[in-house]
């Protein structure tokens, strides 16, 4: 029997563990009976030392099942889950700064828009660096999206009462 070590992903969870099986195709058969999609598997000497170097895992090589000892009890698998998806905290801030603006702030909405603004790209790309390992990017762009239209409607009243002002200022000067 091999020592390997492996990382894979189950329920949209990224899982890695190590597990003592024949060959490869008896490893990743007995990983995917545990319902692990494998990503890498790695084989190990007695020691523990790596050996081989890793081995990327397609999809069509980890659906066979070529193992006649797949399933059985006397593969040892141990397994740990290393992340669960959390929310991006500047996701929130973005959408709640972005409803606080509206809502509270008719008075100044450029700061708390700005601010929610620059939470929400923040975010964003946080979210995509994160490999999965968060969420919260529909948070993030519903706070870009309330906080430009909220800038873009500021920017054409303040236009509007500029232009309504400069006329009745105008019309008194002329009289």
């Amino acid at each position: 029997m091999t020592n390997f070590s492996w990382t894979g992903k189950k329920d949209s969870v990224t899982v890695r563990g190590a597990l003592r099986a024949d060959s490869i195709e008896d490893a990743i058969a007995v990983l995917k009976n545990r319902g692990i999609d494998v990503e890498e598997l790695i084989e190990a000497d007695q020691s523990g030392a790596e050996t081989i170097g890793s081995i990327s895992v397609s999809r069509e090589s980890s659906q066979r099942d070529t193992s006649a000892h797949a399933g059985h009890d006397h593969h040892q698998v141990f397994e740990h889950r290393i992340t669960s998806p959390t929310t991006n905290a500047l996701a929130i801030i973005s959408l709640v700064v972005s409803l606080l603006g509206v809502i509270l702030t008719w008075f100044i909405p450029i700061i708390t828009q700005i601010a929610a603004i620059i939470c929400g790209h923040i975010a964003r790309s946080q979210i995509k660096r994160s490999q999965g390992n968060q969420t919260g990017s529909g948070m993030a762009l519903a706070g870009l999206i309330i906080s430009y239209l909220v800038l873009v409607i500021f920017v054409i009243v303040v236009v509007v009462i500029g232009a309504t002002l400069s006329e009745i200022f105008s019309d008194v000067n002329a009289s």
